[in-house]
């Protein structure tokens, strides 16, 4: 009994010791042993590119990395206004500390040292401002910068934020979806950047187009970065061949910007279900087979012009179109204890989707002072055309059906923010929304009489009207002292939807209003 007792002891040691976890931790500091905060510290495992894990020095400087398994390892240190640093390969068998001193970035030009004035980072309680305003940055590109940001990971796969890569990049508040962020990455001189806004919870003034991290680079003025475009081409075997190709390019220089896409593609693939139901004797086996090869286009532009140092205008627009033809052919076995038919039929669908938006603005905007009206059109199509139809060998009777159901909905939205920096420590946020939206949905049902034509039932069919007006103001106030900071508003909305349904009743047209 005792040996056994100890080789269950041993066999257990073993086991922690294969998965223990240990810590590693540290202090950054430069070369006078001040504290640094704000820096990145990032791990890496050797023979493993996925295992990346990034945390961020505290006010002393302090970090510290938990639950990490024994393995071999790496540590790389940034932070902006100090030379990179990282350690070499070092075995993790039991816990470690690593304290590392930078040196600050220094240039020589022409056999004269410049030292570089450090970037000043601010911690806000919506946002990380990373100013660079009177930071020197030479030689050094965007992607130079944003590995330094604190908190930020930037890989060859893209840029995270806490683990998150759903991160949407602006520039100057503006969209950057046509641009190919890689190359932007790579190309954009930081000497460009006055300074980079990291939002992790976006407010009400971001457009409302996900739910992740915002990273906005704020250009100074009057300056040029070029023109960017890309190109990309995919081929591939799914349900059949399939293939697609998107074209985007994008200028900015000085007063106009301009970014424009394109984009078509046939991709393939089914939607097949297979069900099996029981309904009190009766037992319904059901096999459907439903091929899917839609053919999408879209279309998507925008256009931004500085009238002058405060003053700018600007246009977007939006085409997305879907068409797609398609035939499930399904097989239906109902049976009971004493009887088996069979139905064949097959269900044929023409659908032909489209939405256009369009997207004016003017924006005035100062130091202390920021004015934005803002107007958005969508226009939303979907045509259906439905049909059901029995096969030949089907032991059970089908009368052929058929639906055309016409749908458009229009969406108009008026907005109105304003921005008042009083100073760094209060600043105030009011806002207005006002949204119109029209839907008008058709239903038409058709069914097949003695000669095999369609008849228009006209109890079967109806149309839907909503009429829906959204009414909303908010306000917001960031404060700050000292250490501490708040961010807290208000915010009223009024709704009134008005639905209207027209069918028939009897040969009469009857009304709805609800």
């Amino acid at each position: 009994m005792k040996s056994l007792f100890s080789y269950l002891a041993f066999l257990f040691l073993g086991l922690y010791s294969v998965k223990a976890q240990h810590t590693i931790s540290g202090k950054i500091a430069d070369n006078f042993e001040s504290p640094i905060p704000f820096a990145n510290i990032i791990l890496m495992q050797k023979d493993d590119e996925s295992f990346i894990r990034g945390v961020v020095s505290d006010d002393e400087g302090k970090y510290l990395f938990e639950d990490i398994e024994k393995g071999t390892y790496q540590i790389e240190v940034s932070v902006l206004g100090f030379k990179l640093k990282h350690t070499e390969e070092f075995e993790l068998l039991e816990n470690k500390i690593a304290d590392f001193i930078l040196e600050e970035e220094i240039e020589n030009l022409d056999e004269v040292v410049v030292k570089n004035k450090r970037p000043t980072i601010r911690q806000t309680a919506e946002k990380l401002v990373v100013n660079l305003e009177n930071s020197e940055m030479i030689n050094t590109s965007l992607r130079d910068v944003m590995r330094k940001v604190p908190g930020v990971l930037v890989t060859n796969n893209g840029i995270s934020i806490a683990g998150n890569r759903g991160i949407r990049i602006l520039i100057n508040g503006k969209t950057t979806e046509y641009t190919d962020v890689q190359t932007l990455l790579r190309d954009l001189p930081a000497d460009n950047i006055a300074k980079i806004e990291v939002i992790e919870q976006p407010g009400a003034e971001y457009q409302a187009s996900g739910s992740g991290a915002i990273i906005d680079i704020i250009l100074k003025k009057n300056v040029r970065l070029g023109t960017y475009g890309s190109v990309n081409t995919w081929v591939g075997e799914d349900q059949g061949f399939e293939y697609g190709t998107t074209a985007s390019i994008a200028s900015y220089k000085n007063k106009l910007n301009w970014q424009t896409s394109v984009g078509y593609s046939e991709p393939t693939w089914r939607d097949d279900l297979f069900l099996v139901r029981t309904v009190g004797d009766l037992t319904y086996d059901q096999e459907t087979i439903e091929p899917y090869a839609p053919v999408n286009l879209r279309f998507s532009g925008a256009l931004d012009y500085y009238l002058n140092e405060k003053h700018s205008i600007g246009l977007a627009g939006r085409w997305n179109s879907r068409d797609s033809q398609r035939t499930a052919t399904s097989e239906t076995v109902v049976s009971d204890q004493n009887n088996v038919n069979t139905l064949f039929s097959e269900n044929t669908f023409d659908r032909d989707r489209s939405d256009f938006s369009f997207n004016p603005y003017y924006e005035y905007k100062t130091e202390t002072d920021k004015l934005l009206v803002d107007f958005n059109y969508i226009n939303f199509i979907n045509d259906n055309t439905n049909q059901l139809s029995g096969l030949a060998r089907s032991t059970l009777p089908f009368i052929d059906r058929r639906y055309i159901q016409n749908g458009e909905c229009a969406i108009k939205t008026y907005k109105v923010d304003y921005f008042k920096k009083f100073n760094d420590n209060f600043k105030l946020s009011l806002g207005s929304r006002y949204a119109n939206v029209d839907t008008d949905n058709d239903l038409q049902s058709y069914r097949a009489n003695d000669q095999g034509a369609f008849v228009l039932i006209e109890e079967e069919s109806s149309q839907f009207l909503i009429d829906e007006t959204i009414f909303a103001v908010y306000a917001k106030l960031n404060a700050s002292k000292g250490k501490w900071s708040f961010s807290g508003g208000l915010r009223y909305e009024d709704s009134n939807t008005d639905g209207t349904s027209i069918f028939m009743q009897g040969g009469t047209p009857e009304v709805s209003i609800k």
